[in-house]
């Protein structure tokens, strides 16, 4: 059966677009690193770069918990760092997947939003998940948006660095993993969904994966 010309030209766009997801030179940024046996992505970020992020984690911070109701001198500085971490996780992943730092930055929002995926790749949804500290052992997401926003794919990172800031890229889970093998616990801050970096998909395995393709009538 011949692919529609629709899906050519999506397939043809995904392979200029991602790098070594598709067997393409990998940008000049990461380096491969084995941690007690699993393949692990290290992102450094130019100082350019990461002040950038930062700025957005800044310009965010507030409004976000005025929107909230919860605005005060503690929560801004935890807002802030909250951000920080997120933002350098979810741009990391763009640097990593397709070596464009100015993409990932104008993912990351201003003010109050709702909850989206943060990338999508061959059509999953996906949702990036940052650890602020560098022995971090956990991938975690609240559980109440576990529930409501169901997304494909789930990105294990972790901050391991400052100045230089370097990310580690520790894999992937799928939806069905979390809910499989991940488990429920409460830090002080609610139930949070967790699974371990260790246990994670190597983040390259996601070359093999299927593009998702909706059956539509040509």
């Amino acid at each position: 059966m011949k692919r529609s010309r629709k899906l050519v030209l999506r397939l043809r766009l995904l392979r200029k677009i991602y790098g070594e997801l598709l067997g393409l030179e990998p940008s000049p940024q990461t380096s491969h690193i084995n941690i007690d046996g699993h393949d692990v992505v290290e992102v450094t970020f130019t100082d350019e770069q990461a002040r950038l992020i930062v700025e957005r984690a800044i310009s965010k911070a507030k409004p976000a918990l005025e929107q909230a109701g919860t605005f005060g001198p503690t929560n801004y500085e935890s807002t802030i760092r909250t951000n920080k971490v997120g933002f350098l996780g979810q741009v990391a992943w763009y640097i990593y997947a397709e070596d464009d730092f100015p993409k990932g930055l104008s993912t990351l929002k201003f003010g109050f939003h709702k909850d989206e995926q943060d990338f999508i790749f061959k059509g999953y949804k996906g949702d990036v998940k940052c650890a602020g500290r560098a022995n971090a052992e956990l991938m975690m997401t609240p559980e109440h948006r576990f529930q409501k926003r169901h997304f494909d794919l789930y990105v294990g990172c972790r901050l391991i660095k400052e100045n230089p800031y370097i990310v580690q890229i520790w894999g992937y889970a799928s939806r069905e993993d979390l809910e499989k093998y991940g488990y429920i616990d409460d830090f002080g801050y609610g139930l949070t969904r967790c699974y371990r970096l260790k246990n994670l998909h190597a983040i390259i395995e996601l070359r093999n994966l299927k593009a998702k393709v909706e059956n539509r009538k040509e």
